[in-house]
């Protein structure tokens, strides 16, 4: 026994999660199906509470009136019977006004019947005791309903009177069948209207939940193709605004997915290309090599060519990696000192001295925050924007030109942090009568002065065609009411080729080239501008750029509010 018991048990128990489960399986109910409970359920509460309301105030006022008729009815009758000389002589069948479905007793001072209209032979003589006629017998108006076993609902009605020099009183007992007849026929008339309400109300809120489910399941169709690689999907926003709103959404959502992934594909497509060409020459040469063995004196000139292909494999790559760890890069406010993003810009620099003497470049480093100034802004991030930058400007400048790199308070000029001649660092080799010489010389004069604005302007008067839309007016002086916090504007200006307008727009795309010939000679791999669009995007900034064909190019990343006071 008691293993069936524990059998039975464990069926039961088994049952009860198979239930569960399928319950909690069961597919949740559509749009439409609760905008129909809803509606349902609001008529419903709403006719619920107009029917007992309206039941409430029918029936106080069918009784209330039914009560003042009776009552009116009873005096009429005690009065009759006053007037033709008591009860021992007026008759209720000669008197008349009794009232439809009603009884007229007539009573004397003690609530004994003296006559009855319904000429009932057993009320005669008996005394009634009911709460109406003791209150009318003390010369009260009186009167109740009841509901009696039967189930009728009656009303008693007693009002006092007196004949034959006592007193006396009138009771009259009514059955109310024909009010509770019409309160049933207008309750009828509610459940009605309320029955044809839901019907309209099931038909309002099917074609209402057409109208707003309708576009949100063709959203959801759409959404699973776009899933399922459809990309040129898109809907026609309709229904309320709120529908219209979301198919806009939609469509905008839809339209930059494939943008970026067309942009990706292009992308991996540059990619490709990029890494293409120094593999295939690599290529070209090991077959070169297999077919026919090179000579001892031809080795080095080989290997100088595979060591080419190397090193271009290696910067496309490490781009590539550098664009991708710029995104991967999670958008923190972080925060260094303005002695480490001098840092950063010295090392851009001296990485690239052995180029910039070859060059014979004059680079002027201008510097107007202090070392302890708090920056809030991604050490990482800015290392790649100055680095590319400067890599730009040092790799297009032609030999003998010169590069300017400014860092500086927004809305300040050099002098608000150290002197020029502190903050100056020129690296030139080999002077020449040119602007670079021009440019050098009145550098050094000038950081013998004890000014520090002079020797900013004696600079730029010395080669005012050194660097475009440069002049000591273009830096604004320090504002005396400056705020507690300001941008931060880190400036490289280029006195190179230039940049020919129709290609301003592209130049931040990546693996764009403004002229595919230089490449091999500057080894560029198309991604610093981007890497620096990126990077300034992620950390706040943005960038633009002022070129001009033969006059150089001035690019300026502006970080709002990335100083502190």
């Amino acid at each position: 026994m008691a293993d069936i018991g524990r059998r039975g048990r464990r069926t039961l128990v088994g049952n009860l999660g198979k239930f569960r489960g399928a319950f909690r399986r069961r597919k949740p109910l559509g749009m439409r199906w609760h905008l129909l409970l809803g509606y349902l359920l609001i008529i419903w509460i709403t006719l619920a509470l107009l029917t007992v309301s309206l039941s409430k105030i029918l029936e106080s006022e069918a009784i209330r009136s039914r009560r003042a008729y009776l009552y009116a009815q009873a005096h009429l009758i005690a009065s009759a019977i006053r007037a033709r000389g008591g009860p021992a002589v007026a008759r209720l069948s000669a008197i008349g006004g009794i009232p439809l479905q009603g009884r007229v007793l007539v009573l004397d001072g003690s609530g004994r019947v003296l006559e009855d209209s319904a000429a009932d032979p057993d009320m005669l003589g008996k005394v009634l005791g009911l709460p109406e006629v003791k209150e009318a017998l003390q010369g009260k108006e009186s009167s109740n309903t009841y509901y009696l076993p039967d189930g009728s609902f009656v009303m008693y009605v007693a009002v006092p009177s007196s004949w034959d020099q006592q007193s006396g009183a009138v009771f009259i007992a009514q059955d109310l069948g024909d009010v509770v007849a019409q309160y049933r026929g207008i309750m009828t008339m509610v459940l009605t209207a309320g029955v044809v309400a839901s019907l309209v109300a099931l038909v309002a809120a099917w074609a209402i939940s057409n109208l707003v489910a309708g576009p949100v399941l063709e959203l959801a169709r759409s959404a699973r193709r776009v899933a399922a690689g459809r990309l040129d999907v898109r809907v026609e926003p309709k229904g309320p605004l709120e529908t219209r709103t979301l198919g806009e959404a939609f469509n905008f959502m839809t339209e930059q997915v494939e943008r970026t992934i067309a942009s990706h594909e292009q992308f991996l497509v540059a990619a490709a290309h990029e890494l293409r060409s120094p593999l295939a020459s690599m290529s070209v040469l090991v077959e070169s090599m297999k077919m026919k063995p090179p000579a001892p004196s031809e080795l080095p000139e080989l290997l100088e060519d595979l060591e080419s292909g190397v090193k271009s494999l290696s910067r496309v790559s490490e781009g590539i990696l550098d664009l991708l760890r710029v995104r991967a890069r999670r958008s923190e406010v972080k925060t260094c000192k303005g002695k480490d993003l001098i840092a950063i810009i010295d090392d851009a620099i001296a990485d690239r001295s052995r180029l910039i003497r070859n060059k014979n470049l004059a680079v002027d480093k201008q510097i107007g925050i202090s070392d302890d100034t708090p920056v809030d802004l991604d050490p990482v991030l800015v290392r790649l924007v100055v680095s590319n930058l400067i890599d730009n400007a040092v790799k297009f400048t032609s030999p003998g030109g010169g590069v300017r790199v400014t860092l500086v308070g927004e809305g300040r000029g050099v002098s608000g942090g150290r002197k020029f001649s502190q903050g100056n660092e020129l690296l030139a080799a080999g002077a020449s009568p040119d602007a670079s010489d021009a440019f050098l010389d009145a550098s050094l004069d000038a950081s013998l002065d004890a000014s520090p604005d002079a020797s900013l302007n004696a600079c730029l008067n010395a080669c005012p065609d050194a660097f475009p839309d440069a002049s000591p007016e273009a830096t604004p002086a320090a504002s005396p009411g400056a705020s507690q916090r300001r941008g931060l504007v880190f400036e490289v200006a280029d006195t190179g080729p230039g940049i020919a307008r129709e290609h301003l727009p592209r130049i931040f795309e990546r693996f764009y080239r403004v002229d595919q010939s230089r490449q091999r000679t500057t080894g560029g791999t198309g991604l610093g501008l981007a890497i620096v669009k990126e990077a300034c995007e992620k950390s706040g900034g943005s960038v633009t750029v002022e070129s001009e064909p033969g006059k150089g190019s001035i690019f300026r990343v502006t970080w709002r509010n990335a100083l502190r006071a």
